[in-house]
């Protein structure tokens, strides 16, 4: 994006699109003061915003918010995955560690058939897994399913032709509390993101894969 188009639009993007392109941009953009105004601005008006919700947070949703947090800090980025109990489809016990950290990057991916929003993301992911299963990328998707006709029925609808896994205590290894939710690892098994939903799927990853530097942009929206 050029300086003039984001003097323009700036102020309308949302708040984590423009975190993503400010970390991105290179220095002459970052550093302009034009943009670094409209930055200001934005982050003015987040805080303000952020301010006014916080002022009508009940006590009860205080204790919730208080509690996902905790829920949330069990994976932190740039610590190595935990390993955690699945079953593949054929009811066999498997550990997380069978399949992440074998030198690929490794989408986890937690869902659920009956989970509307999950549904929903499932395309973004399967154009994610098709296009970069060459280079090195996998997703495993676990799911909180109990009634398994409908699990494999939904794997079936959605053409969802990675590992598919049923969870045993990776949920709450995981500490999830509302799907989907997702964690992405890289070849060394360091968990480098998570969330990566909607717009946020909008990343640029480098590492290096078998001596060979590896980068893929996802775009799917």
């Amino acid at each position: 994006m050029g300086i003039y188009l984001f003097s323009i639009g700036g102020m309308m993007m949302p708040f984590e699109d423009m975190e993503i392109l400010m970390k991105e941009a290179s220095p002459i953009f970052s550093q302009n003061n034009l943009v670094r105004n409209i930055v200001e601005k934005k982050n003015q008006a987040q805080l303000r915003m952020k301010a006014e919700v916080e002022k009508r947070i009940t006590p009860e949703q205080r204790e919730e918010q208080k509690k996902r947090k905790e829920m949330d800090a069990k994976i932190k980025i740039g610590e190595h995955f935990p390993d955690a109990k699945v079953k593949d489809n054929t009811g066999n016990m498997k550990l997380l560690s069978d399949y992440v950290g074998k030198g690929k990057y490794v989408l986890i991916d937690f869902w659920a058939s009956w989970c509307g929003p999950c549904r929903h993301e499932m395309p973004n992911v399967k154009a994610a897994y098709e296009k970069y299963v060459s280079k090195g990328f996998e997703v495993i998707s676990i799911s909180t399913d109990r009634k398994l006709k409908s699990w494999r029925a939904a794997i079936e609808e959605l053409g969802m032709n990675w590992t598919q896994l049923l969870d045993v205590d990776a949920g709450d290894v995981y500490g999830i509390y509302a799907i989907p939710r997702t964690f992405l690892v890289d070849p060394t098994g360091i968990v480098i993101d998570k969330n990566l939903r909607g717009k946020s799927w909008k990343k640029l990853y480098r590492n290096c894969l078998n001596n060979r530097c590896f980068v893929f942009i996802v775009l799917v929206n």
